[in-house]
């Protein structure tokens, strides 16, 4: 009687750990698999705000070219319009700037500060 009162009583603590082992390892899973969500999400985001800058920055080289043919205003206008959308295309990495804001002026690209005239 003792015997089987042993054995039970092992068995019933080996269940009861291969259940938590078990729980423990979905909780994991499910941190992981969420975690990597995120990532995506973020990496996808990051990848949408790339193509966006590349194709203003397409759209101002385009515009240069335009403007060295046949010099505008109207032109100008249409690339500083272009130069913005790019500068806000990207989101910044630094944390204390805003999302979507640009950098400070000392920080603007060559193209911008080059004078178009």
């Amino acid at each position: 009687m003792m015997r089987s009162h042993r054995a039970r009583r092992c068995a019933v603590v080996g269940l009861a750990a291969t259940t938590l082992v078990l729980i423990g390892s979905s909780v994991l899973g499910t941190v992981s698999t969420r975690r990597s969500a995120e990532t995506v999400a973020r990496s996808a985001a990051l990848a949408e705000a790339y193509d966006r800058a590349h194709d203003a920055v397409t759209a101002e080289e385009s515009l240069k070219r335009k403007y060295r043919l046949e010099p505008s205003d109207a032109v100008r206008r249409a690339m500083a319009a272009v130069s913005e959308v790019a500068m806000l295309a990207v989101p910044s990495r630094n944390p204390s700037m805003p999302r979507g804001s640009a950098p400070s002026p000392g920080r603007k690209p060559v193209c911008r500060q080059r004078s178009l005239a």
